[in-house]
Protein backbone atom coordinates (compact mmCIF):
# COMPACT_ATOMS: atom_id res chain seq x y z
CA UNK A 1 0.00 0.00 0.00
CA UNK A 2 1.49 3.29 -1.07
CA UNK A 3 -0.24 6.56 0.57
CA UNK A 4 0.82 9.89 -0.56
CA UNK A 5 -1.89 12.27 1.67
CA UNK A 6 -0.48 15.32 -0.31
CA UNK A 7 -1.71 14.21 -3.61
CA UNK A 8 -5.00 12.63 -1.54
CA UNK A 9 -3.66 9.22 -3.51
CA UNK A 10 -4.00 5.78 -1.94
CA UNK A 11 -2.55 3.01 -4.06
CA UNK A 12 -3.10 -0.71 -2.79
CA UNK A 13 -1.75 -3.79 -4.89
CA UNK A 14 -2.88 -7.17 -4.37
CA UNK A 15 -1.57 -9.81 -5.95
CA UNK A 16 -2.76 -13.12 -6.89
CA UNK A 17 -0.58 -14.66 -3.54
CA UNK A 18 -3.73 -17.36 -2.96
CA UNK A 19 -2.11 -18.96 -6.75
CA UNK A 20 1.32 -17.89 -5.62
CA UNK A 21 1.62 -15.74 -8.30
CA UNK A 22 3.97 -12.53 -7.44
CA UNK A 23 4.60 -9.12 -8.85
CA UNK A 24 8.12 -7.36 -7.62
CA UNK A 25 8.23 -4.44 -5.74
CA UNK A 26 9.80 -2.33 -8.58
CA UNK A 27 6.66 -3.28 -10.86
CA UNK A 28 4.51 -2.08 -8.19
CA UNK A 29 6.25 0.87 -8.11
CA UNK A 30 6.20 1.98 -11.53
CA UNK A 31 2.56 1.00 -11.68
CA UNK A 32 2.08 3.28 -8.58
CA UNK A 33 4.01 6.51 -10.17
CA UNK A 34 2.12 5.91 -13.38
CA UNK A 35 -1.43 6.33 -11.55
CA UNK A 36 -0.09 9.29 -9.84
CA UNK A 37 1.27 11.09 -12.72
CA UNK A 38 -2.11 10.29 -14.13
CA UNK A 39 -4.32 11.49 -11.12
CA UNK A 40 -2.22 14.66 -10.93
CA UNK A 41 -0.63 15.19 -14.44
CA UNK A 42 -2.58 17.19 -17.30
CA UNK A 43 -5.28 15.07 -18.80
CA UNK A 44 -4.31 13.74 -22.07
CA UNK A 45 -7.23 15.48 -24.61
CA UNK A 46 -7.51 12.64 -26.75
CA UNK A 47 -8.69 9.81 -24.15
CA UNK A 48 -11.33 7.65 -24.10
CA UNK A 49 -13.72 5.35 -21.76
CA UNK A 50 -13.49 1.60 -22.86
CA UNK A 51 -14.93 -0.98 -21.39
CA UNK A 52 -12.87 -3.10 -18.67
CA UNK A 53 -14.16 -7.50 -18.79
CA UNK A 54 -12.94 -9.41 -15.83
CA UNK A 55 -11.73 -12.57 -16.96
CA UNK A 56 -10.21 -16.03 -14.37
CA UNK A 57 -6.88 -16.64 -14.52
CA UNK A 58 -5.86 -18.97 -17.35
CA UNK A 59 -4.24 -21.69 -15.49
CA UNK A 60 -5.53 -20.69 -11.90
CA UNK A 61 -4.03 -23.17 -9.25
CA UNK A 62 -5.61 -24.82 -5.81
CA UNK A 63 -6.47 -22.51 -3.27
CA UNK A 64 -4.07 -23.46 -0.47
CA UNK A 65 -5.47 -24.55 2.81
CA UNK A 66 -6.35 -21.65 5.43
CA UNK A 67 -3.82 -22.73 8.38
CA UNK A 68 -4.94 -22.68 11.79
CA UNK A 69 -2.96 -20.78 14.29
CA UNK A 70 -2.21 -22.21 17.45
CA UNK A 71 -1.26 -20.48 20.81
CA UNK A 72 2.07 -19.23 20.66
CA UNK A 73 4.60 -21.06 23.70
CA UNK A 74 6.39 -18.35 25.28
CA UNK A 75 9.17 -20.27 25.79
CA UNK A 76 9.62 -21.45 22.08
CA UNK A 77 9.25 -17.82 20.81
CA UNK A 78 12.23 -16.96 23.20
CA UNK A 79 14.22 -20.03 21.54
CA UNK A 80 13.64 -18.88 18.06
CA UNK A 81 13.98 -15.11 18.59
CA UNK A 82 17.19 -14.14 16.67
CA UNK A 83 19.05 -13.55 13.86
CA UNK A 84 19.47 -15.77 10.88
CA UNK A 85 20.99 -15.61 7.81
CA UNK A 86 19.36 -16.25 4.08
CA UNK A 87 22.78 -15.28 2.03
CA UNK A 88 25.36 -12.65 2.65
CA UNK A 89 23.36 -9.99 2.36
CA UNK A 90 20.37 -10.78 3.66
CA UNK A 91 19.15 -11.57 7.07
CA UNK A 92 16.19 -12.04 8.74
CA UNK A 93 15.80 -11.00 12.58
CA UNK A 94 12.82 -13.24 14.37
CA UNK A 95 11.63 -10.98 17.81
CA UNK A 96 8.59 -11.11 19.96
CA UNK A 97 6.75 -7.77 20.17
CA UNK A 98 3.80 -7.80 22.32
CA UNK A 99 3.87 -11.51 23.23
CA UNK A 100 3.54 -12.39 19.22
CA UNK A 101 6.27 -13.18 17.04
CA UNK A 102 7.52 -11.40 14.16
CA UNK A 103 9.81 -12.04 10.87
CA UNK A 104 11.54 -8.92 9.85
CA UNK A 105 13.96 -8.05 6.85
CA UNK A 106 15.05 -5.24 5.31
CA UNK A 107 11.62 -5.72 2.61
CA UNK A 108 9.19 -5.43 5.58
CA UNK A 109 7.84 -7.62 8.35
CA UNK A 110 5.73 -10.02 8.85
CA UNK A 111 3.54 -11.34 11.69
CA UNK A 112 4.47 -15.54 12.36
CA UNK A 113 1.54 -17.91 13.62
CA UNK A 114 2.44 -20.76 15.43
CA UNK A 115 1.38 -24.21 13.43
CA UNK A 116 2.51 -26.94 16.57
CA UNK A 117 6.03 -27.00 17.92
CA UNK A 118 8.18 -25.07 15.99
CA UNK A 119 6.61 -24.77 12.80
CA UNK A 120 5.25 -21.33 11.65
CA UNK A 121 3.53 -19.27 8.97
CA UNK A 122 2.83 -16.01 7.63
CA UNK A 123 -0.75 -14.46 6.28
CA UNK A 124 0.98 -11.68 5.49
CA UNK A 125 3.42 -13.01 2.97
CA UNK A 126 3.20 -16.61 1.60
CA UNK A 127 5.81 -18.39 4.28
CA UNK A 128 6.09 -21.44 6.08
CA UNK A 129 9.10 -22.04 7.95
CA UNK A 130 10.30 -24.76 10.25
CA UNK A 131 13.00 -23.28 13.36
CA UNK A 132 15.58 -26.33 13.37
CA UNK A 133 16.48 -26.49 17.17
CA UNK A 134 19.53 -27.89 19.48
CA UNK A 135 20.18 -27.72 23.35
CA UNK A 136 17.18 -25.41 23.17
CA UNK A 137 18.22 -23.09 20.89
CA UNK A 138 17.16 -22.57 17.35
CA UNK A 139 20.44 -23.57 15.25
CA UNK A 140 18.56 -22.30 12.10
CA UNK A 141 15.23 -22.09 9.92
CA UNK A 142 13.82 -23.86 6.34
CA UNK A 143 10.87 -23.55 5.14
CA UNK A 144 9.20 -21.70 1.82
CA UNK A 145 8.75 -18.78 0.86
CA UNK A 146 6.36 -17.79 -2.72
CA UNK A 147 6.44 -21.52 -3.40
CA UNK A 148 10.22 -21.14 -2.94
CA UNK A 149 12.48 -23.52 -0.59
CA UNK A 150 14.63 -21.61 1.67
CA UNK A 151 17.13 -21.85 4.50
CA UNK A 152 18.79 -19.90 7.32
CA UNK A 153 21.55 -20.40 9.50
CA UNK A 154 21.41 -18.89 13.36
CA UNK A 155 23.94 -15.83 13.01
Amino acid sequence: MLVVPERRFVFVHRGDTDNRRHVNGGAILRMASVLLEARTGSPDPDAAMGSVLAAPFANPGPVPPELEALALDSAVAEQVAGDYELAPDMLVTVHVYDDRLFARTRDGEAELFCAGGYRFFARAVQLQIEFEVADGRATGLRGELMGRPMRARRR
